[in-house]
């Protein structure tokens, strides 16, 4: 699990991951800071499809998984309006 020193930097971490999760079409619930049951299953899901350990906790590995693949979507849009 990710190490965190407060509970504002969790709530902001929450917060990057849902808006990940909504973007790459999870469904994390309310993008509100809150790590609830639907987050941890979106999570978890897509833990599962990106052979990452489903343990449905945050975590760098699924951080950088994220960021990876939004970046990865980005480029393939930038390549495609060319």
């Amino acid at each position: 699990p990710i190490s965190v020193v407060d509970s504002a930097s969790t709530e902001s971490a929450t917060v990057l991951v849902q808006k990940a999760l909504t973007l790459l079409d999870y469904s994390p619930g309310p993008v509100d800071g809150v790590y609830g049951a639907r987050t941890r299953e979106a999570v978890r899901q897509y833990q599962i499809d990106h052979q990452l350990p489903p343990d449905g906790e945050l975590s760098v590995g699924l951080m950088d998984a994220l960021r990876e693949q939004l970046v990865s979507r980005a480029e393939e849009r930038v390549a495609y309006q060319r």
